[in-house]
């Protein structure tokens, strides 16, 4: 088992995505492309999913395949981050094997 010690240490966070830790039910984030904005909140979910079971709903406004889809980014994310040991990636869903968080 991972210690949460050793999770925070693969997730680095730049100071705007301190909302993202807020404990709101709704996180709104603004700004242009390229802000790193999906990357940081696919890596906040990763971590919640790492700490805590449950159903997490990640969707972005427009996705027109697959491809563009946040299974997508979270999967690309796991593999960026070296977390595929923590993960099961599959078709439609991804599954913490932690937490068993989806």
């Amino acid at each position: 088992m991972i210690s949460k010690n050793e999770i925070n240490k693969k997730f680095k966070f730049p100071s705007w995505a301190k909302i993202l830790f807020n404990k709101s039910r709704f996180k709104i984030i603004h700004g242009g492309r390229g802000g790193g904005k999906s990357y940081n909140v696919a890596d906040f979910l990763l971590l919640v999913s790492m700490t805590r079971s449950g159903t997490i709903l990640c969707a972005r406004q427009f996705q027109n395949s697959m491809a563009d889809s946040v299974h997508s980014l979270l999967a690309s994310r796991i593999s960026e981050l070296k977390l595929d040991e923590y993960f099961y990636i599959l078709k439609t869903e991804i599954i913490c094997k932690l937490t068993r968080a989806r």
